[in-house]
């Protein structure tokens, strides 16, 4: 006699394997990409790509990348530009809520 897990057992572990190796690939990607990138920017250009950023979240304009800078593809230059972004509307909101109390 067999002993067989019922099917549909076997389908959740053939399913909750697959989750885990697509998981496990992004992570890796991501690391490997931080890694890459990481060695490749100076603190001038992360400082850079911060303030335009932050003089973009300051103006009234959606979150975009300024043209003189060209497409970013570096990931980590892209993530210190919304910082900055994020930084700058939050700035702005403050300040507009100091001046009014």
């Amino acid at each position: 006699m067999e002993n067989k897990l019922p099917l549909h057992t076997r389908l959740g572990m053939y399913a909750t394997g697959a989750i885990l190796t697509v998981l496990c690939v992004l992570m890796l990607k991501s690391c490997v990409s931080a890694v890459y990138y990481g060695g490749k920017i100076t603190n001038e250009d992360a400082e850079r790509s911060y303030e335009a950023g932050f003089s973009h979240g300051l103006k009234d304009t959606p979150a975009m990348i300024p043209q003189s800078e060209g497409k970013k593809t570096n990931p980590l230059l892209l993530k210190k530009y919304q910082k900055g972004f994020r930084d700058g509307r939050d700035y702005k909101k403050m300040k507009g809520k100091k001046e009014i109390l």
